[in-house]
């Protein structure tokens, strides 16, 4: 799955434990026995190649977007 954060268009990285979090707990593939594992996703350009449930469990809390298209926040007439 690609995911995007077109807020920054540089490479970076950003290191995520989903397990850690109240809304990653359900998902066993978030673990390493008790201990919930780190995952780091590395964005190129603003985009990142990562599994569906990671790149979904992102852009549920904020983390990043499904669409490389960067809206100004007045888009709706509201700010």
């Amino acid at each position: 799955m690609h995911i995007y954060k077109p807020d920054q268009p540089t490479d970076h990285l950003v290191f995520v434990s989903p397990a850690a979090t109240p809304q990653g707990r359900e998902c066993s593939e978030w673990m390493d026995g008790n201990e919930p594992r780190t995952f780091r996703v590395k964005f190129q350009a603003g985009r990142a190649d990562v599994p569906e449930n990671l790149g979904q469990y992102m852009i549920d809390t904020g983390q990043a977007r499904l669409s490389p298209v960067l809206l100004p926040s007045d888009i709706w007439g509201t700010t």
